[in-house]
């Protein structure tokens, strides 16, 4: 971080206590009833590295497990978001790295808001997130997987 934020740990402590307390999802949420075109959001993930010393520290007890799988590329998390056509989180939803594009559709499906189009890229590609979709009045642009039958 730049020096101007001020010392790490005073960084890393803030960061910490806002967590807990759910200060970044408020944000998230005022952010998101700001937006202003409401007639398409877009779905998509992308990886997050973690740092090798995160895959070796043990959960703590009782605690939720820590959500880093291994791909190619090492130890990664994934996260699923929707976003408005401004870019902005609507909804985060974070997995796994090995956790495929279909799991973070399907647990992002019910916040999706009211919307007429939904834009994704070939994860997305499944009949029943398509169909799911349909009933929900929402149409979507997602292209065709490569060896998926054509619709």
């Amino acid at each position: 971080m730049p020096a101007a934020y001020g010392p790490h740990k005073k960084l890393y402590n803030r960061w910490k206590r806002w967590s807990e307390k759910r200060i970044f999802a408020q944000m998230l949420v005022g952010l998101a009833a700001e937006h202003g075109e409401e007639k398409t959001v877009m779905i998509d993930a992308t990886y997050l590295k973690a740092h090798r010393t995160a895959t070796s520290m043990a959960a703590k007890k009782g605690g939720r497990g820590r959500l880093i799988g291994r791909i190619k590329g090492g130890m990664n998390t994934k996260l699923h978001a929707i976003r408005d056509s401004r870019e902005r989180p609507l909804n985060l939803y974070v997995t796994a790295g090995q956790v495929g594009d279909y799991i973070g559709a399907r647990a992002l499906l019910s916040s999706l808001p009211d919307v007429d189009w939904l834009l994704g890229d070939r994860g997305y590609d499944a009949d029943w997130f398509r169909e799911a979709l349909k009933d929900r009045g929402i149409r979507l642009w997602i292209p065709g997987r490569k060896h998926a039958r054509s619709r």
